[in-house]
């Protein structure tokens, strides 16, 4: 037995996040919910079920056919378009593939967790079923003239698993594929232990995946076998003769405990010691278990753990439900307690087979789930079909009991504790220790909160808002602030986003049933956003209270304005927070003074200044600035033309110079900042000159428009003559608003009170609808929303855009949790190439009203694979209308098109890549051009001319080299001669 220091010395690991899909139940919570139901998850199929899915009479009339399954649901199903891989490939992918990718993206999210955001290393361990996918698939004939050897064994073989779902899912750290057969996922949940312990990992996902291609049929029973005789399990009962035959999948995300607790996770049960061995040879053969390896893992678990076995109140066992196998696991588990404890009966024990059979690789991570969610839950569900124990097992005088009925899990002293086991065939065991999760608090409300979510497609996006509702209804307790939050950052983003700001659950539920418009605002952008403009309107747009709610709730923008009150004091002989932010009472009277430009001037830009450093705390940084009148001296200190100290004083010192002009002259500094009178002016503007004499000024570091040229600044802004110009010559804000309006995807943000510089932009004659033009606080007398409610939708806006938000920052410095919510809802089609014959395709053809317009090649173009490989997917819907081939040479290079990326009719001028094409596949495409024509491509050829009309036009080319014009002419014929196909959707 290894030796192992105290468990507080020993880092711990969280559970942060869960996926499965098992015999009835495609999520945790339908499988959690059978298994406190005490549902056997088992199907016992029917006579005309079996001939129908092709099990000859014959063979299921035989006594010792078992016709039962616990069957996973979907196997075949796949969302190929969200991964990015066509029909073809799909098609191509074993199934076991497939349903793990989905698993684990399931998982992750379900963690709160985007891979593609994440800036640590994400591992994933994981091991798969047998490849019986592409053991079909290489019995069928015709299959290499679809697709080469390596292409098959890539998309099927084992070895590329976890790899896979790294590439797919952009996971940056250890991706490896386990293979201990029974205990395949338990021993890819230790890898992931020891590499997260080892700190290669920063989040690690463990499971396993096993799936049968025959969904429906069942087993032949052979005596003394791992399979039952009826297809029931009935571990540790006397009648105990195997297991029912099942499949599915199952992942968990794991993480150093600190590190979960640290960043907000929702912690569902903590892992604290895991043990690995094997049997060796101290046992009958190859296939039989042994006590000793078994005792050994989990001896190593309960010391690594440093715990008293006397704590742990039930164990998920490997329950092979055989008379060998069942009393060697309760032996090396006694063997294992007794070590420390000599009590009797305090600890349960079951198996997760008795639900939903044998699932093989996948089975240790559902017991795994099976332990997490009977802690997090507090109930130890029934173990079925226990009648009387294994005559071979002394119950009695052991530490243990089969729990036969869904129990409460009751405590007293320690916290709940769990062990898990599960033992591969060939030897390799492993068993974990769980422990309940710390208590967790839901993190403060917010005034406000901004929920956005987005997907691939408009009708993923319509399901995202239904399951979002649907999720707010039933978990009214969980705080609207890290509901909002886990959207955020635990999310991809996608090119079809929805937004929602609201206060409270209520008004959350309300908004979504009703999709209130003006409330429930959507985005679709397929492109990076463009470049964001900040606005700094000038004087005339201050009123008293402008941000105060966002002075309120946001620390960095009040942080900011209480740093220039402190700054201005002296210069202002008041703190000007008494004027921007009355007390009760003095609102008129601040009014008043906000009248005065001495205090309106260095009010108006501490506003937009500080308005400007929240934009860009959250991830909105400008790319250009400009403004208006006093809202240049704010752009240029944003920009680096002022330090802040600088900017205030020539602000303060330009309001106070201001004030002592006459008063027809302040109107005009007030709301027109037009050319004044110079002879009253030049006394003022000299004054001016020195104060901003006194300052450094430098170059800007964000491009900046001028008020003075209309377009873009350098050096001059260095020059203190033109701040004492910009004081007295007409604002070309029009110009400079032209300059802007140039580029056709601008973002233009108003930052400052109001719309008055939104309002003139949108009137532009330069203005297209491309241009978002956008305000960061309202004005009292135009809005009816309040500062922080516009603010959030702004910044909803923006994130509808595309725009990255840091939303880390946006929360800060609140803690905020990531919580488990509905996941992406995954748009699912059937793939499948083996046993699909040709009435098979052809019915299913019928169902989604396809016709397949592309007639049969002739025998001159080379071999073509038979029916049973014809696509049967449509083409997808794209920018470029369908056109169908004109001649045999466009209809030749379509149909490799369509065998290739399994669509239907693609258009000769769709797009290879468009249709979802990349290397690989360009490969296979000019092998088979090659083979067709007899010429010499390269992939390089095939993305120069990426459409069927491109690639034709390179063919005709370099076979006119070779033929002579009336071979040529034969080859293709005239173009009105092929009948035109009629056009797709």
């Amino acid at each position: 037995m290894a030796e192992f220091p105290p468990a507080d010395s020993v880092e711990k690991i969280a559970v942060v996040g869960m996926a499965c899909r098992y015999a009835e139940a495609w999520n945790i919570e339908q499988f959690w919910q059978n298994l406190k139901e005490g549902r056997e998850c088992v199907r016992f199929l029917t006579d005309h079920e079996l001939l129908e899915a092709g099990v000859s009479s014959e063979v299921f009339s035989r006594p010792d056919y078992v016709k039962a399954a616990a069957v996973c649901p979907g196997t075949f199903l796949f969302d190929a378009s969200f991964f990015g891989y066509t029909p073809r490939e799909a098609e191509l992918l074993d199934p076991q593939h497939r349903v793990l990718l989905e698993c684990a993206w399931e998982a992750l999210e379900h963690a709160g967790y985007d891979a593609v955001a994440y800036p640590g290393r994400i591992g994933l361990f994981a091991g798969s079923g047998s490849t019986q996918y592409l053991f079909e698939l290489l019995c069928n004939p015709g299959i290499h003239d679809l697709v080469d050897a390596f292409t098959l064994f890539i998309c099927g073989e084992k070895d590329f698993l976890a790899t896979r779902i790294g590439y797919k899912m952009n996971l940056r750290g250890p991706c490896v594929t386990v293979q201990t057969a029974c205990s395949t996922s338990l021993v890819g949940i230790v890898m992931a232990c020891q590499s997260l312990l080892n700190y290669q990992s920063d989040i690690a996902l463990a499971g396993g995946v096993t799936l049968s291609t025959s969904q429906v049929g069942g087993y032949l029973y052979q005596e003394g076998g791992i399979r039952s005789p009826d297809g029931h399990t009935r571990t540790f009962d006397a009648d105990a003769r195997g297991s029912c035959a099942g499949t599915g999948a199952g992942v968990v995300v794991l993480k150093r405990l600190e590190d979960a607790l640290a960043e907000g996770d929702t912690i569902h049960a903590v892992l604290l010691g895991e043990g690995i061995a094997n049997d060796g040879a101290a046992r009958v053969g190859f296939a039989a278990p042994g006590v000793n390896g078994q005792f050994a893992a989990i001896s190593d678990a309960i010391a690594m753990a440093g715990i008293d076995p006397e704590t742990i109140g039930f164990v998920e066992c490997q329950g092979t439900a055989t008379s060998v196998g069942d009393p060697i696991e309760i032996t090396a588990l006694n063997r294992a307690f007794r070590a420390y404890t000599q009590m009797k009966n305090f600890c349960a024990v079951g198996s997760v087979k008795t639900n939903i059979g044998n699932t093989d690789t996948a089975g240790g991570v559902a017991g795994f789930i099976k332990a997490v969610l009977s802690l997090k839950n507090r109930q130890i569900p029934a173990s079925l079909h226990f009648r009387k124990p294994n005559p071979h097992i002394d119950f009695a005088n052991s530490p243990f009991y089969v729990n036969t009925q869904l129990k409460p899990w009751t405590r007293e002293g320690p916290p709940r504790r769990a062990g898990v086991s599960a033992f591969g065939l060939g030897g390799t065991n492993a068993h974990v220790i769980l422990e309940e999760a710390p208590d967790q608090a839901p993190s403060p409300a917010a005034p406000w909160n901004l929920l956005v979510w987005s997907a691939r497609s408009a009708t993923a996006l319509e399901k995202m808002t239904i399951n979002l509702l649907d999720h707010l209804k039933a978990h009214p307790q969980d705080s609207l602030a890290d509901v909002a939050y886990t959207l955020q950052v635990g999310r991809q983003m996608f090119s079809r986003r929805r937004m929602l700001v609201c206060r409270s659950h209520h008004e959350a539920v309300a908004a979504l049933t009703s999709a209130a418009p003006g409330r429930l605002l959507m985005g679709h952008r397929e492109k990076e956003p463009g470049p964001v403009t900040f606005l700094f309107p000038g004087l005339g747009s201050q009123y008293v209270n402008m941000g105060r709610e966002v002075y309120s709730h946001q620390p960095i923008f009040r942080e900011h304005v209480d740093l220039c009150a402190k700054f201005l004091k002296p210069e202002l002989g008041l703190d000007l927070r008494e004027i921007l932010y009355p007390a009760p009472g003095k609102t008129e009277h601040a009014a008043a003074s906000l009248d005065q430009v001495r205090y309106a001037s260095p009010i108006l830009f501490t506003v937009e200044y500080a308005m400007a450093k929240l934009w860009m705390h959250w991830g909105v940084r400008p790319a250009a600035v400009t403004g208006h009148g006093i809202g240049e001296y704010a752009a240029a200190c944003i920009a680096g033309v002022f330090s802040l100290e600088d900017a205030l004083a020539v602000v303060s010192a330009r309001g106070r110079l201001m004030q002592q002009m006459p008063a027809g002259c302040m109107t005009g500094v007030m709301l027109r900042e037009t050319q004044l009178n110079s002879t009253i002016m030049d006394p003022v503007l000299q004054e001016f000159h020195n104060a901003v004499q006194k300052i450094k000024l430098h170059p800007p570091d964000v491009p900046y428009i001028s008020n003075l040229s209309g377009t873009w600044a350098t050096v001059e802004l260095t020059d203190p003559e033109y701040w004492v110009k910009h004081v007295r010559q007409t604002v070309l804000f029009a110009d400079g608003v032209t300059e802007l309006l140039n580029h056709s995807q601008r973002i233009l943000l108003e930052v400052g009170p109001g719309r008055s510089l939104s309002s003139t932009i949108a009137q532009h004659p330069a203005r297209v609808p491309e241009h978002v033009i956008l305000p960061s606080l309202p004005h009292p007398k135009n809005d009816s929303q309040g500062d922080f409610e516009l603010v959030l939708t702004t910044l909803a806006q923006l994130w509808l855009e595309g725009l990255r938000i840091d939303w880390k920052a946006f929360h800060s410095p609140e803690r905020r949790r990531r919580i488990p919510l509905p996941a992406y809802p995954f748009e699912r089609q059937h793939y499948q190439l083996t046993g699909a014959l040709r009435a098979r395709i052809v019915a299913e053809q019928d169902d989604l009203h396809i016709s397949n317009p592309v007639p049969q090649p002739d025998g001159r173009n080379g071999p073509h694979p038979p029916d049973w490989i014809r696509a049967i997917h449509p083409r997808p819907n794209l920018p470029v209308p369908y056109v169908a081939p004109r001649n045999e040479l466009e209809q030749a290079i379509a149909d490799a098109w369509q065998d290739i990326l399994g669509i239907v009719a693609p258009g000769i001028n769709d797009s290879f890549v468009a249709l979802g094409g990349h290397s690989l596949l360009a490969l296979q495409l000019v092998g088979r051009i090659r083979a067709l024509f007899e010429i010499e491509i390269t992939v390089a050829n095939l993305f120069q001319a990426p459409t069927i009309t491109g690639l034709a036009d390179l063919i005709v080319r370099q076979l006119s080299e070779n033929l002579d014009s009336a071979t040529l002419a034969e080859m293709i014929r005239d173009v009105d001669a092929v009948p035109q196909t009629p056009q797709l959707s």
